[in-house]
C-alpha cells in the first residue's frame, strides 16, 4: 500500500473514532423522538381502550346485579293476605332514605290510567294497607366538588336522562324519572321499612372520588297492568292463585364512561342537547304477580 492511500485508511479511521457526526446526530434524535411519541399514542390508546372495556364490565356487572335484586325481592314476596305483590311507588316529601315517606300506586297503563314516572317499586305489601317492606327507588345524589373522569376527549360530559334519550321508545320515556339537577347524578337505592337506605346496595355505589363517576348513574322505569280478563271472571284469590292477575315490567339503565373516543361533536338545538362520552347500558323484566305462587298437591 502506498503512503498516500495508508494516509487515507487512517484518516477513515480516525473519522469513525470520533463517533457521529452533527447530522447523523440529529436524524438520530429525530427518529428517536418520532418513535417515542407513536409509542405514548400507541400506549395511551391502548390503556384508554382498556379502561373502557373494564367499565363496561363493571356496568354489566352492576345491571345484571339490580335485574337480579329485583327479582328475588319480588319471588320473596309471600302472599300474606294482600294480594297485591308490588306496587310502583310515589315519593310524598320529606327524607328520600325514609320508606314511610312513599306510598303506592297502582295506575294501569292503557288501562284508564296514564303512563306516570314512579319514584321506585315496591315489594313485600303488609297484610292489611299496600305499604311496602322493601323498595327500589330513585333518587338524585349530590356530586358537588368530585371532578368528572377524562379520557381521550378530554373530560366526560354527563349523559342527557333516559327521559330525554328514548323519547322514540313507543312512549317507554313516560315511565322514567325526569333528570337530575345540576351537581346531582341519577342512582337506584334500596330501602327497608325497618333501616332506611342500605347504602352497600346502592346502584351504582355512592360517588365519593373521580373513579367512582366511571359509571355515571342507574335509573329505574317501571309500570303496572293487569290481565282484566281474570279480574272480570274473578280468577283470582285463595282458591285460584293468592296474588291478582297483575304485571310489572322493569327497565333499568346504568351509564358507562368510553374513555377511548373523542367526545361527540355537539349536536344541534338547545341545551341540554349536547355530546357525551356516556352511553346507557339498559335492561328490564317482566314480573307476573302469579308467577312461581305456593301450589299444593293432594295424594289419595
Amino acid at each position: 500500500m502506498s503512503e498516500a492511500e495508508e494516509g487515507c485508511a487512517g484518516s477513515a479511521r480516525s473519522h469513525h473514532a470520533r463517533g457521529f457526526s452533527l447530522v447523523e446526530l440529529m436524524v438520530g434524535v429525530s427518529l428517536t423522538l418520532i418513535l417515542a411519541s407513536a409509542s405514548a399514542s400507541l400506549l395511551g390508546d391502548f390503556m384508554a381502550t382498556q379502561k373502557t372495556l373494564r367499565v363496561a364490565n363493571q356496568a354489566n356487572t352492576e345491571i345484571t346485579r339490580l335485574l337480579r335484586d329485583i327479582r328475588r325481592s319480588f319471588q320473596a314476596s309471600e302472599f300474606n293476605g294482600n294480594e297485591n305483590r308490588a306496587c310502583l311507588l310515589e315519593f310524598l316529601n320529606g327524607d328520600v332514605n325514609s320508606l314511610s315517606q312513599y306510598q303506592c300506586k297502582f295506575d294501569a297503563v292503557g288501562q284508564g290510567g296514564l303512563a306516570v314516572a314512579p319514584a321506585g317499586v315496591g315489594f313485600q305489601l303488609k297484610p292489611t294497607v299496600n305499604e311496602p317492606e322493601i323498595a327500589f327507588v330513585n333518587v338524585c345524589e349530590p356530586i358537588a366538588g368530585i371532578a368528572m373522569p377524562s379520557g381521550k376527549g378530554g373530560r366526560l360530559l354527563p349523559p342527557r336522562s333516559p327521559r330525554e334519550e328514548i323519547s322514540n321508545w313507543g312512549g317507554a320515556n313516560q315511565i322514567c324519572p325526569a333528570a337530575c339537577p345540576a351537581g346531582q347524578r341519577p342512582a337506584v337505592r334500596f330501602l327497608t321499612a325497618a333501616r332506611g337506605n342500605i347504602a352497600q346496595r346502592q346502584f351504582p355505589r355512592q360517588a365519593q372520588a373521580t373513579s367512582d363517576l366511571n359509571l355515571w348513574g342507574g335509573v329505574l322505569c317501571a309500570s303496572y297492568f293487569e290481565d282484566q280478563t281474570r279480574q272480570i271472571q274473578n280468577l283470582f284469590g285463595t282458591n285460584a292463585g293468592a296474588f291478582k292477575p297483575a304485571f310489572l315490567t322493569v327497565t333499568a339503565f346504568i351509564a358507562r364512561g368510553r374513555f377511548d373516543v373523542l367526545a361527540p361533536i355537539t349536536e344541534p338545538g338547545p341545551p341540554p342537547v349536547r355530546g357525551s362520552n356516556y352511553v346507557w347500558v339498559h335492561g328490564g323484566l317482566l314480573l307476573e304477580y302469579n308467577e312461581s305462587q305456593e301450589m299444593s298437591t293432594f295424594k289419595n
